[in-house]
């Protein structure tokens, strides 16, 4: 995992799964870190950062794997309108592993 920064996303995807994006607080995600709100306000301006963090790192490894399996480069450019789209529910099943490299 690494860093502080990587545990707070991972956390904050597996609550936004369960309990849906709009159930967790900044202070139930930094709690399951044992951290204060400070502290992670020190890595994340706000709960849409964290999420929009997330959102861009799936979207990273999207451009990856289409460019590992050759996916044509005009079917990746239409791809990011999709994220604009994208709901809390479309997490389940995103997996901590998402987060390594």
């Amino acid at each position: 995992m690494g860093n502080r920064k990587e545990e707070i996303l991972i956390v904050a995807l597996h609550l936004f799964a369960r309990d849906g994006y709009e159930a967790v607080s900044v202070s139930q995600i930094a709690g399951e870190l044992d951290m204060t709100k400070g502290a992670l306000y020190r890595h994340y301006k706000s709960k849409r950062d964290i999420f929009d963090c997330i959102v861009q790192r799936m979207e990273q490894q999207d451009s990856e794997q289409a460019r590992q399996n050759e996916v044509p480069e005009e079917s990746i450019e239409k791809v990011p309108e999709e994220y604009q789209k994208v709901s809390v529910e479309d997490f389940v099943g995103y997996s901590k592993s998402m987060f390594e490299y």
